[in-house]
């Protein structure tokens, strides 16, 4: 469907709307890629957390 516009718009040689396909296209994609590196930074941390957690309590007591 969306090749079909591309074309569609290709064909009646509309530059501008190519244009800002082409644009919403990429920042959806860097959009898409940016929450997936949140959520494994996410899960790094929380990760992290879960690991250093026993060896906190294991250094406070004597």
């Amino acid at each position: 469907m969306l090749l079909r516009r591309f074309v569609a718009h290709a064909r009646k040689q509309d530059w501008m709307a190519i244009a800002i396909e082409f644009v919403l296209l990429v920042l959806g994609v860097f959009l898409g890629i940016q929450v997936s590196n949140w959520n494994a930074e996410r899960e790094n941390r929380h990760q992290a957390a879960v690991l250093t957690d026993p060896l906190q309590e294991d250094r406070g007591s004597p």
